[in-house]
């Protein structure tokens, strides 16, 4: 195995965790307008989902926060790359490992936030059908 195997297999799943966290926060949020009530034009969800709502669009918005800093840093550091080596550079370069952290930290956030989002959700589920044992 070499690193370039590691790096594909990094990307493969972090893409892959990505995608997942952006279709279940979607899925969190047409769960809960499932169970929204109207009164006239008056759109209400239950008390009870809209902590959950919050996490599955701070999840949507990490998510996109960690993709807009992974665009601007990266841009940021090819134009600082081109300037110092020129456009057709084709030497090795070294990143700064701290260079993504912010995309990590949203990368994480958005996992974080959706899996909290479900564990509400779920909660919310197990009440309504009577199994939390109260």
């Amino acid at each position: 195995m070499q690193l370039k195997d590691v790096r594909d297999a990094y990307y493969g799943y972090s893409g892959k965790a990505s995608d997942g966290a952006r279709q279940a926060s979607f899925a969190g949020i047409a769960i809960i307008w499932i169970f929204k009530s109207q009164e006239g034009v008056q759109f209400a969800i239950p008390d009870e989902l809209a902590l959950p709502l919050v996490f599955f669009i701070s999840s949507l918005a990490a998510d996109l926060l960690h993709y807009i800093l992974g665009s601007v840093i990266w841009g940021t550091y090819n134009q600082i790359l081109e300037k110092r080596h020129g456009v057709n550079f084709e030497g090795k370069l070294e990143a700064p490992t701290a260079i993504n952290l912010p995309t990590l930290f949203f990368f994480s956030a958005k996992l974080i936030l959706v899996f909290i989002g479900y564990i509400l959700l779920f909660k919310f589920g197990f009440n309504e059908l009577g199994m939390s044992g109260k």
